[in-house]
């Protein structure tokens, strides 16, 4: 009597198919978790900024104080949230 036939004593199509879309799912898992680590470099920069977004962010409070878009108050406490 057969067991359910299938390739490797058991395993028909569809389950093979169920076994290799999981490996796939882990793998990619894996991919993220990997690349998201690397992105964020494992530090904390702040609220979301990496340090090229902060430097951009102190150049414009820059070019707005010097426009007199924002006054010396503002533009001191721009620099005491934005400062490492």
């Amino acid at each position: 009597m057969m067991n359910g036939g299938g390739f490797y004593g058991g395993l028909g199509a569809g389950e093979l198919l169920v076994l290799l879309f999981g490996v796939a799912i882990l793998i990619v898992g894996v991919v993220l978790i990997v690349a998201w680590f690397t992105r964020s470099g494992g530090h904390d920069h702040g609220v979301g900024t990496t340090p090229t977004e902060a430097d951009r962010a102190l150049t414009v409070a820059r070019e707005r104080l010097a426009r007199g878009e924002i006054t010396k108050e503002e533009y001191e406490e721009i620099m005491r949230v934005l400062a490492p």
